[in-house]
Formats: structure tokens, C-alpha cells, sequence
């Protein structure tokens, strides 16, 4: 009986990679793009029609936490040679997305430098590149070469914790240039001394630095989202100046300032997070959003008045920390 049973499950399992099988190629391209590289390619066992699929699929992403360190730089090599042999044998079959994400593997720069130029190829939408902290307090940085930056193909580009290699290091060593036509979304982890960004079509750009960095967004005109983290604003007018550049500006989120003075006819949400070691308390912050419908604001209890102008206003959460007594007041 338990033979029979044990026939009957393989049985099972042959009919349903025979179904898999005869899917369209497309269904599967979409199907493995969802997952990480090393699980498409152990999808190649199912069944002989998929052995080599996987060297056609859109999407490649590897993370060595998901391969032991040893084996993590061959892995990528072999899978980027086996794909090198599917854009051969299929012209039409193309990179549109690439993830690395590296956090303990020890791996050279110039084998990074190679890899993104292999994915750097007209047909990339979507570009992730993330090298944990850790990875950088090993002493080994990691110089982003400037041809993965200026791909106008480029929608999206996420960077973490890297560094760029610039012509002027002399003057500015930790200078990000991102240069996209097409580019709509921006995510950028790590310190940095100054961003220039010439990116017409971007929509939303998050900035997670955490110290001060001199911002050049002036060509990024149709920007909705804003979130930054660490930057530097001498004076309100100087901000002013800054938010004033994007006219369809919706969403503003600010970390870590003491600007009193912000204003701006089309922004609908507005969150400020005030940093416990401000150098400098402020009275009171004048608001003048008068198509604003959210505001948050998160900061210590020395703040005393928030001024606004912003009769659509539907929603306010107000939460004053007290890092002496170790508890907070929330106002909603």
C-alpha cells in the first residue's frame, strides 16, 4: 500500500511539471523574474523545457545572504556568462532589471565594475545597487562607475552606501552625478558631501544620508515626492529657494532641520522629524500649504507653536518626544 502511495505522489509531481512545461515562454520569463536568481535557476530542475529558461528571464538578482561567501562571486559570473549565451541565442531577450545586494561577501571592485557594465545596456529600467555598512567599515569602498548612472533607460535606480568615483575627489571625494533622461524614481542610502541630479522626469526622489549634503536638483522639475535625510539649507531662505525649483512638489519629508519657514502652494503632505541633538530649538515653525490635507510632525516637547495656513487641512499627528522621562505625547 505504501508503494502504491509513493507511485501515485511521484505520479503527481510528473503531471504537474508537465503542466508547467507547456506554458508560454512568456509565462514563465514573468513567473521566475519574481525571484531571486539562485531560485530560478534551481527551477531549471522541474523539467527538461525549463533547463534553460532561466537564461532568458528579465530580472537578475543575487544576494549573498542568500549563497555562502565562498560561492557567491562564482555564482554571479556563471549566471552572467549562461545569460551572455541567451542574449545570443535570442536577440530579442533582454536585462530589464538587475539587483546586487552585497553585506559580507569580500568582493574586488573592478569584478563589480564588471558586472554592472554587462547589465549597463540600453534596455535596463531598473537598477539596484546596495553595499551594507558593514561592507564599508572593512575598508573596502566601492566606487560606482559613472556608465551605470547615465543610462537614459534608466525609471528606477536605487543606490546603498557606496561611493562614486569622481574626476574632482580633490575637492569633493564623496560626490554622487546621476544623469537620466526617462529616470522617475530615485532611492539614495549613504553620505554624501554634494548630489547634482539632472533627471527631468523624476517623480520622487528619497534621500537617507543622515549628515548635511549640498543638493542640485534644478532640472528635476516634475518632482511629487521628496523625503531627505541629512542636507544643508544655511537659512529658511535658502530651503525656500530649493522646494520653490519643484512647482508640482505633493509630498515633503524632512529629518533633522530647524527651519521655521516653509511654504509652498501644491504640497498635500507635509512630515518633519526633528533629531533629539539639534544644535538649535525653535519656537515655532510657520507653515503656509494651503492645499495641504496631512501634516506630521515628530520632535521634542521644547517646540512651543506651530503656525499654519492650510484651511484643507484634514489630518495632524503631533508627536512630542521627552528623551529625559523616556516617554512621548502623541496629538492627533
Amino acid at each position: 500500500m505504501a508503494k502504491k502511495r509513493r507511485k501515485v505522489h511521484k505520479a503527481a509531481k510528473f503531471m504537474a511539471a508537465d503542466l508547467i512545461s507547456q506554458l508560454p515562454d512568456h509565462v514563465i520569463h514573468h513567473i521566475l523574474s519574481f525571484l531571486p536568481t539562485i531560485y530560478a535557476v534551481r527551477m531549471s530542475l522541474l523539467s527538461r523545457r525549463w533547463r534553460r529558461m532561466w537564461y532568458s528571464i528579465p530580472t537578475l538578482k543575487f544576494n549573498d545572504n542568500q549563497i555562502k561567501e565562498e560561492l557567491f562571486y562564482n555564482f554571479v559570473e556563471q549566471c552572467l556568462k549562461h545569460r551572455l549565451m541567451g542574449i545570443r541565442g535570442n536577440t530579442t531577450s533582454v536585462i530589464t532589471r538587475f539587483e546586487l545586494d552585497i553585506s559580507h561577501c569580500r568582493v574586488e571592485s573592478s569584478q563589480v565594475d564588471r558586472w554592472l557594465s554587462f547589465v549597463a545596456q540600453p534596455h535596463l529600467k531598473e537598477l539596484h545597487v546596495e553595499m551594507d555598512t558593514f561592507y564599508s567599515r572593512r575598508g573596502i569602498p566601492y566606487y560606482l562607475p559613472q556608465v551605470a548612472l547615465n543610462l537614459t533607460s534608466l525609471t528606477i535606480l536605487n543606490l546603498g552606501y557606496m561611493e562614486l568615483q569622481d574626476l574632482d575627489e580633490q575637492f569633493f571625494p564623496y560626490n554622487l552625478q546621476i544623469s537620466s533622461s526617462n529616470l522617475k524614481f530615485l532611492h539614495i542610502e549613504g553620505a554624501w558631501d554634494r548630489i547634482q541630479v539632472e533627471a527631468r522626469s523624476l517623480e520622487s526622489l528619497v534621500y537617507l544620508g543622515g549628515i548635511s549634503c549640498d543638493f542640485n536638483f534644478a532640472s528635476c522639475k516634475k518632482l511629487t515626492h521628496l523625503s531627505v535625510d541629512g542636507g544643508y539649507f544655511i537659512c529658511d531662505e535658502r530651503f525656500q529657494n530649493f522646494i520653490s525649483g519643484f512647482p508640482l512638489l505633493e509630498s515633503l519629508t524632512l529629518k533633522g532641520y530647524d527651519l521655521v519657514d516653509i511654504r509652498h502652494q501644491y504640497l498635500k503632505v507635509l512630515v518633519l522629524v526633528k533629531l533629539q541633538d539639534s544644535s538649535e530649538v525653535k519656537s515655532q515653525i510657520s507653515i503656509d500649504a494651503p492645499n495641504l490635507v496631512s501634516f506630521g510632525y515628530i520632535g521634542d516637547d521644547a517646540l512651543l507653536q506651530i503656525v499654519m495656513n492650510s484651511p484643507n487641512l484634514l489630518e495632524a499627528n503631533i508627536t512630542f518626544n521627552s528623551y529625559e522621562n523616556g516617554h512621548s505625547m502623541e496629538w492627533h
